[in-house]
Parts: C-alpha cells; sequence; structure tokens
C-alpha cells in the first residue's frame, strides 16, 4: 500500500459522540468513524487502499515488445513506457497500447 498524507487542521467538535470523517479522491467516497470523548483530542486516518498493476507490451508468442507505450486512461490520463509495475487506486483502469502505430484498449481491475 502507498502511503501519503494530507492534513485537514483542527476542528472542534463536541465531546461524547461519534464522527465520520468522508473525503473523496478519484471519484471514489472514503470515511472513517470516530468517538470522540470530552476533552479528548482524535486524529482520524483514512486509509486509500492501493493494488500494483503490472504494465507491459507483449507479442503473440508472449515475448515483450519493445517501444510501445502504454496510457492509463480512467480514471487520470498518463503514460508510461513497459515493463513497468504502477501502484494505483485499486479500481478499474482503462488502459490504452500502442505499438507500431497499432493501438488497442483493454480494461483491468486492480485489486488491493
Amino acid at each position: 500500500m502507498a502511503s501519503g498524507q494530507s492534513t485537514v487542521g483542527t476542528v472542534e467538535v463536541l465531546g461524547g459522540r461519534q464522527y465520520t470523517v468522508r473525503t473523496v479522491a478519484f471519484d471514489r467516497e472514503l470515511s472513517q468513524t470516530v468517538n470522540v470523548s470530552v476533552g479528548q483530542t482524535v486524529t482520524a486516518t483514512v486509509q486509500m487502499p492501493t493494488a500494483k498493476l503490472g504494465v507491459s507490451a507483449v507479442d503473440s508468442l508472449g515475448g515483450l515488445v519493445d517501444h510501445s507505450s502504454v496510457e492509463v486512461i480512467s480514471p487520470m490520463t498518463f503514460i508510461t513506457f513497459p515493463p513497468k509495475e504502477l501502484e494505483l487506486l485499486a479500481r478499474g483502469y482503462k488502459i490504452g497500447v500502442s505499438v507500431l502505430g497499432k493501438e488497442t484498449t483493454t480494461w483491468s481491475t486492480a485489486l488491493p
């Protein structure tokens, strides 16, 4: 799992209650519910599940193809040159491959 950190800041709330912290990343809502006692300071941590997606272009015999590019299209677009292992948010991705002027696309699901 990749790691990163973002801080929203301090929010004062009434003690003795339960609160849910929510965030949205790449069209996915993530949340964490916390109980806050009177006088207590609580840090809520929301974990974002990631997965490693192996990207490579192969010929009909299964051999790696040089001079190819792979475009990960959804939810954000970026281009990489295989073979490469990418750590992405766990979800489905549309992937486009370009080899010697020929292009194809496929869907792949990266699971945590």
